[in-house]
């Protein structure tokens, strides 16, 4: 999709691999060599879960500035003039929250706003900004990652920049393989996610 929307787009394409099955790996690679762009996969050999996975992307990011998106979101169309407006608008704001919503038209032009929520399936941050605050609390393996580090930013006394424009879609399909479904079995495992609760409310007290 971003090869559609935005083919001029000039950064490296970055991809953390959280312990993919090799066909998935080589599927990966086939279409990187066909992408009209820079890409490099990052190989971690095993499944971090989501807090140590963003983590260790972002650390491998060369530029100062990152749009972090999971592997089940689409572009459908091209925000990045927009986020940049956005970003000069918001100038104070250390990161930037991409909110969709089914009720939001896409890629109808809205002024930013702010909020306290950073939703981290897809995100425009800085670097530095991110890692200053202590990045994603990696004793959460999944679940409440996005809500745990919003505390956090909240608790700094900083906002989140909400971008005015919705052109991406969240579309996480039930796995076709059986690789797969099991992979989502322990991710979302109610264990795992109690885990991550109770984690949290020690934490916080909440």
């Amino acid at each position: 999709s971003i090869a559609k929307y935005i083919p001029n787009f000039a950064g490296e394409f970055l991809i953390g691999d959280n312990g993919s099955s090799e066909d998935q790996k080589q599927i990966l690679l086939d279409q990187m060599e066909r992408m009209p762009y820079a890409c490099r996969l990052l190989d971690f050999g095993r499944n971090y879960g989501v807090s140590g996975g963003r983590n260790r992307t972002f650390r491998e990011v060369k530029t100062d500035w990152l749009l972090s998106s999971d592997n089940d979101m689409y572009f459908i169309g091209n925000p990045l003039p927009k986020i940049q407006r956005d970003i000069q608008t918001l100038v104070s704001v250390g990161g930037g929250s991409v909110l969709i919503s089914p009720h939001v038209e896409a890629n109808i032009e809205h002024e930013p706003f702010l909020c306290t929520f950073l939703a981290g399936g897809a995100s425009v941050m800085n670097r530095n900004t991110f890692f200053a605050c202590g990045g994603y609390d990696e004793n959460m393996f999944v679940g409440f990652e996005d809500t745990e580090f919003s505390v956090r930013l909240f608790q700094m006394g900083m906002k989140i920049g909400t971008l005015g424009v919705a052109s991406m879609i969240h579309d996480h399909p039930k796995p076709q393989k059986l690789t797969d479904a099991e992979y989502e079995n322990k991710r979302f495992s109610a264990k795992r996610l109690e885990e991550s609760a109770r984690y949290f409310e020690q934490k916080h007290g909440f």
